[in-house]
Formats: structure tokens, C-alpha cells, sequence
């Protein structure tokens, strides 16, 4: 009985992983550096088919070099964990979305590890 509780309880972690909530004292402190670089800084949502909400943050450089890129943390992180990557790649003109991942801080859904994302072909 306590592997099948157990399968359960691993199996629950596994599509919620724990992962830390951006606060408003991060954000506010994301907001504040693109201002003083003078870049461009929006929330960002996006709507899943399945119906979850992922929540992003968007910068937009002042130089831009017509590219945009996509930085997607690893599991029980948040969009936080690609920041530095993402200020680095600004400053060399490119678009930035930071997105936290399905299930994680402030996106909701399912942790599905690319499952829901994929495309299938039959």
C-alpha cells in the first residue's frame, strides 16, 4: 500500500514541482533596471489551448537588432533563474521574453515537460 502512495505522492511532485513566486519587490526591481538601461518592459500573458496562463516578462531594447529570443528556466525555477541571461542579450539589442514555465511561480496549468507543447502526429 505504501508504494502505491508513494507512486502517487511522486507522481503529484513530478506535475507540480515547487517553485519559488516572483514577488512584487522582484518585479519592481526588473521594471527599475529597463528603466535606468532605458529599455522597454511590459508583463506579458500568454494563453495555452489547454487553458493555462503563462506569465512573462517582455524587454525590448533601446538598439534593437531585429531578433527576439525565448529563455526558458529549468524545473522548480522561474523566470528569475534566466534574468542575467536575459539583461546580457538585451544589451546586444535582442527582443527578450522570460516566461515562467506551466506550473510554475505565477503560470498556471500542469507541469507536462513539453507533453502539451509538442506536436503530435498521428
Amino acid at each position: 500500500m505504501g508504494t502505491i502512495f508513494g507512486g502517487i505522492g511522486l507522481g503529484w511532485i513530478a506535475l507540480h514541482p515547487p517553485s519559488a513566486k516572483v514577488t512584487p519587490h522582484e518585479e519592481a526591481n526588473a521594471q527599475m533596471a529597463a528603466a535606468a538601461a532605458s529599455e522597454g518592459f511590459s508583463d506579458a500573458t500568454l494563453s495555452t489551448q489547454d487553458g493555462a496562463t503563462l506569465r512573462a516578462w517582455f524587454f525590448s531594447p533601446r538598439s534593437p537588432n531585429g531578433d527576439a529570443v525565448v529563455l526558458l528556466h529549468g524545473v522548480s525555477d522561474n523566470r528569475l533563474g534566466m534574468y542575467g541571461y536575459g539583461t546580457w542579450l538585451l544589451s546586444k539589442g535582442y527582443a527578450v521574453l522570460l516566461p515562467d514555465a506551466r506550473g510554475h511561480s505565477l503560470s498556471s496549468g500542469l507541469t507536462t515537460y513539453g507533453l502539451k507543447e509538442s506536436i503530435w502526429s498521428g
